[in-house]
């Protein structure tokens, strides 16, 4: 019979059939198990922001961790350098365990999986096993750890040490279960890689679309043009307001606020071509203007921010949202039936014109009527403009399904991860 100071048992809720019997984890210490490596505290002078993939390494950072090495701003270190420094103990492969060790937005976890070598920068951390052969470990200690770590940060810049990691306890089931776990993990982050890149596949597609579907700077036709309107004449300069009007959101004050109205999308809620709802949500009163209601096919726009970047991008309101919605201050609704202003709002030419437009002060505004005025070049034929327009909507289905399927795996992937390990919260 348990009494209230017993622990639960070490045993995940999933487990594989033929380690159903196998027992309780064991439980070790981190240094036990792994060597941990410092990084080296690199020089700004020693770094380039310039690649050479036959005299330079590359420096991973804290950045690099938190962000899977997807970061375009990188910097690297010359041969030279670490030949002449005798660096060698810092150096990354394929595979290898990293952590960061400072972060105010707390510590991550990231194994290394390019095939070039690279070195690694201070505070940050590399796990090695210690027991030869054994890569499957590597894939457990996030999954274990990432919370309880996490917990132990301290300083105004929240700050790991060595020894408390060395110290942290870790449930380890015998190998034979590790390998299978590891396996499972890393054939199911293969897919959701494989998910990526092909995801990444179709909107370098897109992007490849919208710059030849449209007329470049200086011409008057587009590169591409689909063969049933080869011969139909140049295209014509318009203007948004011969498609369309603008409807600017509203100010809202805290007595505006109602539980069960209108929600309200600000600047913030609009991230990469699409209406993003976070958890921070505000809900007005559903007395005002019926035209400020959100309709299928409308495009709001961001008008003013703090953020350069953020002035001029928008996203479709595409109506399957479980409330309505409405506006806010800093942005505008552009209200059209043209299918075709979407892709507009998206060629290269629409951003050269937001970037010239808007203001230098600290506040980046953007009116309606520089909006209006925005010319640009669309097909004299409406079912050349429909063409065009179905031609990237199919694409943006097989964007929007390639994204569902990857948020699927990693759902699923998250389920596994709280079934094949132990809870720890006693530990």
């Amino acid at each position: 019979m348990k009494t209230k100071t017993d622990k639960p048992a070490l045993i995940p809720r999933l487990r594989f059939p033929e380690f159903q019997n196998s027992g309780e984890w064991e439980v070790k210490r981190l240094g036990e198990v792994f060597k941990l490596q410092d990084g080296y505290s690199f020089s700004s002078k020693e770094l380039s922001h310039k690649a050479n993939d036959d005299e330079s390494y590359q420096v991973v950072r804290i950045t690099e961790i938190n962000n899977k090495n997807k970061n375009e701003d990188k910097v690297y270190i010359s041969y030279e350098t670490v030949k002449k420094n005798n660096l060698e103990c810092f150096k990354i492969t394929k595979g290898d365990l990293l952590l960061s060790l400072t972060g105010a937005a707390g510590f991550n976890f990231f194994i290394w999986n390019d095939n070039k070598e690279a070195f690694l920068n201070q505070r940050t951390l590399k796990l090695v096993p210690k027991e030869e052969n054994n890569n499957s470990i590597k894939y457990l200690v996030e999954p274990l750890l990432f919370k309880k770590i996490n917990s132990f940060g301290t300083g105004q810049n929240n700050n790991l040490s060595k020894s408390i990691l060395e110290n942290l306890k870790l449930p380890l089931p015998p190998l034979p279960e590790q390998q299978k776990i590891a396996d499972c993990l890393s054939s199911l982050d293969a897919l959701i890689t494989a998910g990526r890149q092909k995801l990444q596949a179709l909107k370098d597609h897109k992007k490849g679309l919208l710059q030849n579907l449209f007329p470049r700077e200086g011409e008057t036709l587009p590169k591409l043009r689909f063969p049933e309107f080869q011969n139909s004449g140049e295209w014509e300069v318009k203007r948004l307001e011969d498609f369309g009007y603008f409807i600017r959101g509203l100010t809202y004050s805290s007595k505006d606020v109602s539980d069960d109205g209108l929600l309200v999308i600000r600047a913030g809620n609009i991230k990469n071509q699409n209406l993003v709802l976070d958890d921070d949500l505000v809900f007005v009163n559903k007395k005002i203007h019926k035209e400020l209601y959100l309709k299928a096919g409308d495009i709001v726009i961001c008008m003013s921010s703090g953020s350069r970047s953020l002035v001029g991008k928008n996203a479709e309101y595409v109506g399957n949202y479980p409330t309505d919605l409405t506006v806010g201050a800093f942005c505008s609704i552009f209200r059209t039936d043209n299918r075709l202003m979407k892709y507009i709002f998206q060629t290269r030419a629409y951003e050269k014109f937001i970037s010239l437009s808007i203001g230098e002060g600290n506040i980046k505004n953007l009116s309606d009527t520089d909006l209006e005025l925005y010319e640009f070049f669309v097909p004299e034929i409406p079912a050349e403009q429909q063409k065009i327009a179905a031609c990237l909507s199919s694409l943006d289905d097989l964007i929007n399904a390639q994204t569902q399927k990857i948020e699927l795996l990693e759902l699923h992937k998250k389920g596994l991860l709280q079934g094949l390990f132990p809870q720890l919260s006693e530990l």
